[in-house]
């Protein structure tokens, strides 16, 4: 299915859901839906799937296809958001990313070089690509990032914007395909250039989210870490119940 059909396919589910009064709190079947919005019920079935995953709705066996408007109205939701201006926008600000600097025209604190060196076998500063880029928050800085590439797998001009994702970054200037990421969260103090970037005072709470990016081989090929104003970013996470536990 086409991704601009899947999508509209999707919005309208999702708007059926959100501004309809629903009898039982339930969908109709899943061939009146194909039906409304003109579509295959295996068209309305794979966008179901996807929302069930997100939360959206409940699929139960013989009863039908219940809604969850809450999972809708949960806003900068880390389960299902990893783009960090649709997660800005989210929250109900308008978002922008602006590129700050580059190993060119920045300095790479010790602290942080040790995060991503220990992680990507590198010994010395000279040897990273170091990109930087502020989030903006209706104006205001959100959340600053700073990305560490190893020099020897850029086959491109590193100072080359991340217009898209990290992920189509490393593919296209690095060749390198990424299979998944880890993330870490930590609780930190503001200080340095991340204080500074996020106009915060030394000292005060943020959170600072550490995500590392394998290929194929489980190497680490890249570091990212993003420091978030805590004014403006609150996260949410969905959990589903899972149906043979007892919590």
């Amino acid at each position: 299915m086409p991704k601009k059909r899947y999508f509209q396919v999707r919005k309208e589910l999702v708007d059926i859901i959100s501004r309809q009064k629903l009898a039982g709190n339930r969908l109709p079947p899943e061939a009146d839906l194909a039906k409304r919005l003109g579509v295959s019920r295996g068209t309305i079935r794979e966008v179901m799937q996807t929302l069930a995953r997100e939360g959206i709705i409940s699929k139960k066996h013989g009863l039908g296809n219940f809604v969850h408007k809450s999972a809708i109205e949960t806003k900068m939701r880390i389960d299902t958001i990893q783009d960090f201006v649709k997660m800005i926008e989210s929250g109900g600000y308008e978002a922008r990313m602006e590129k700050i600097g580059s190993s060119k025209d920045v300095l790479i604190e010790d602290e942080f070089f040790e995060k991503a060196s220990s992680n990507l076998n590198i010994e010395n500063k000279e040897d990273l690509i170091n990109l930087q880029s502020l989030y903006y928050a209706d104006a205001k800085p959100a959340i600053f990032t700073q990305v560490y590439i190893p020099k020897d797998i850029i086959l491109d001009d590193p100072d080359k914007e991340i217009k898209e994702s990290l992920f189509k970054f490393l593919d296209a200037f690095c060749n390198q395909t990424i299979e998944q990421t880890i993330i870490k969260f930590e609780p930190r103090l503001a200080s340095g250039i991340a204080a500074e970037m996020l106009e915060m005072k030394h000292n005060e709470p943020l959170i600072m989210w550490e995500e590392y990016y394998y290929n194929i081989y489980d190497e680490v090929v890249c570091v990212a870490l993003a420091h978030f104003h805590p004014e403006f970013m609150k996260f949410t996470m969905l959990r589903k119940a899972e149906t043979d536990a007892s919590n």
